[in-house]
């Protein structure tokens, strides 16, 4: 690697720092739980018979917590680790040699494209036994597995076999397809990571180029809702890891981005919080408004794990901190669903809040079982762990 690429373009060439690498170790576990929040949010679902009866106040305050858990708070965790990992692809390139470009893609090999493939064949494998388990039979296991896979639409479950996201119209009155995933859900996130990977010296050399103002038309893309119509490259994915990207090619981290804004982020993320339990917004501002929130989110987020590791002065343990893919790809494999059905049978309370506390107990539940997963997966089968978790 030639020492000009080793550098940042920008005036400052600081490189990673303790301080935000500390930060980013803090953040990536409390994403991955928001993540479970995320698709746990109709566990437990409050039903007109546990409502009835019920005073108002109380019904409304469980909404708003479900919503706050599920919805609001976590709507950053995705669109950070794009960013975290913009930060990091880029950091202390300037320009993608041939050899830089193949030695970043060699370490994706492990760290992305490898788990994503397994974790896929993991799922399938685990739904195929759940519904077929009754008549399988070691002869025709095989064959009916394939069958299994056709019926759930072939080579696509490796991509875009699943729709997670409604399909709308943009402002100009066209269509926009919705996200879709693999058939391991979470993992569209990685999906998207793969094809940005391979789209670096593109991003890169847009970034040199225009600065500023390819972020601003990636912005632009976002709110107006005009993007490519593809299955593996979302406009969000783009912007947020362009952002980071950015960061690392003018020498900033960030840390050193977002401590100015501790106080204005914070007071902005409680202001729309408040707004957003009181006020509908109109179609045509709600991206706008949903991007201003989880900016202003991540600045406070960056903000609090920087002052909760300067203050505690110790890395976040690592057995949480290592078990971040793990709980990401594996809380949708059953776990989650199983988590459910365990405590149905034992904390059946039909009111608001025992189907919260139900709520809140699967979230929990899944999250200390994925943690025990990874740590019993990295003590007895090591060489396994660092292919599921993404470690070379």
């Amino acid at each position: 690697m030639s020492k000009k690429a080793e550098k940042p373009f920008g005036k400052n060439g600081k490189r990673l720092d303790k301080v935000e690498s500390q930060a980013i170790d803090w953040l990536r576990f409390p994403m991955a739980v928001g993540v479970v929040f995320i698709h746990a949010y109709g566990v437990g679902a409050l039903t007109p018979s546990a409502i009835e009866g019920v005073h108002p106040l109380w019904v409304e305050c469980c909404r708003l917590l479900r919503s706050l858990l599920s919805q609001w708070l976590p709507a950053v965790a995705v669109p950070a680790f794009f960013l975290i990992s913009g930060r990091l692809f880029f950091k202390g390139v300037a320009r993608f040699s041939r050899e830089v470009y193949f030695s970043k893609l060699h370490r994706r090999l492990f760290s992305l494209a490898l788990p994503y493939f397994l974790w896929n064949i993991i799922t399938l494998v685990v739904q195929f036994l759940r519904t077929r388990w009754e008549v399988l039979t070691l002869e025709n296991a095989f064959e009916k597995f394939s069958f299994y896979v056709r019926q759930k639409g072939g080579w696509s479950v490796f991509w875009d076999s699943h729709s997670i996201g409604r399909d709308t119209h943009n402002w100009f009155g066209f269509p926009m397809e919705g996200l879709t995933a693999p058939v391991d859900v979470p993992l569209w996130f990685v999906r998207e990571l793969m094809v940005l990977a391979l789209l670096s010296p593109l991003i890169g050399w847009l970034l040199r180029r225009l600065r500023w103002r390819f972020l601003l038309l990636l912005t632009l893309c976002y709110v107006l809702s005009v993007w490519m119509p593809v299955h593996g490259l979302s406009v969000s994915a783009a912007l947020f890891f362009s952002l980071g990207a950015w960061g690392s090619l003018i020498g900033r981290n960030l840390v050193e981005i977002c401590r100015p804004y501790y106080r204005i982020s914070a007071f902005m993320v409680a202001l729309m919080l408040v707004v957003n339990q009181f006020v509908q917004m109109p179609a045509f501002f709600s991206a706008t408004w949903q991007l201003l929130f989880i900016l202003a989110e991540m600045v406070l987020a960056i903000n609090v794990a920087t002052s909760l590791s300067a203050r505690r002065r110790w890395r976040f343990p690592a057995v949480l901190s290592g078990s971040v893919f793990v709980i990401y790809a594996a809380h949708t494999v059953e776990i989650l669903s199983a988590c459910d059905r365990w405590t149905k049978q034992f904390l059946l309370i039909d009111t608001p809040g025992g189907l919260t506390f139900r709520y809140l107990a699967v979230v929990v539940m899944a999250v200390i079982f994925c943690v025990l997963l990874n740590e019993i997966l990295h003590r007895l089968c090591p060489s396994l762990h660092k292919l599921l978790a993404g470690k070379r």
